[in-house]
């Protein structure tokens, strides 16, 4: 399944989420950095090895702060498991995901679990090495589907910083195959 996606649009409805979210004079705005370490699964397991990253998260409380509607972006790299000779393999991910969160309490330490869905656009870069030829770089780009489940904690810090560590499984619909990965995540987020 092959999207083409504006990212102006795609920018727009980030900001216009932020916009309505926080409006509410009762919401409350979360902003995080996790740095991240990417199991591959599934057919994505036979080929690649494991890989890092990161991701950026929004979370909005409009109601309560036990449910809150999260926006997460990030950037994923991961290799191929046995590079061939003269062949090198790289795999980079950048997912757009819009998703909810279930607090299990709010303070000290504080158990979620939550859902995500959205887009993650999927960069493959082969280099071809070759004595005579020389080198030759072929990239390819999609957008795919994605859904992600995720659990985890946080822990309060102090009154505007959490220390937060998740486990997520992710899908990636392709026309070809599904690719899952596991991120490990760890990482602060300062409330807003």
């Amino acid at each position: 399944m092959k999207i083409n996606l504006n990212m102006n649009r795609i920018f727009y409805i980030i900001f216009t989420a932020i916009i309505f979210f926080s409006a509410g004079s009762l919401a409350q705005v979360r902003a995080g950095f996790q740095g991240s370490s990417v199991v591959p699964t599934g057919e994505l397991e036979t080929y690649a090895e494991v890989g890092y990253g990161g991701a950026l998260n929004l979370s909005f409380y409009p109601f309560t702060t036990d449910f809150e509607f999260t926006l997460t972006s990030g950037y994923f790299r991961a290799g191929l498991k046995q590079n061939l000779k003269d062949l090198d393999v790289d795999l980079y991910m950048i997912p757009v995901t819009a998703g909810v969160r279930y607090n299990f309490g709010d303070v000290n330490v504080i158990p979620f679990v939550g859902g995500e869905a959205g887009f993650i656009n999927s960069k493959y870069l082969v280099l071809s090495k070759s004595v005579v030829l020389g080198n030759s770089l072929s990239e390819t780009k999609e957008w795919n589907f994605t859904y992600t489940y995720y659990t985890g904690f946080r822990m309060n810090l102090s009154e505007t910083l959490d220390f937060e560590v998740t486990a997520k499984y992710n899908t990636v619909i392709t026309k070809y195959i599904g690719r899952g990965f596991i991120n490990i995540m760890s990482g602060l987020t300062y409330r807003i």
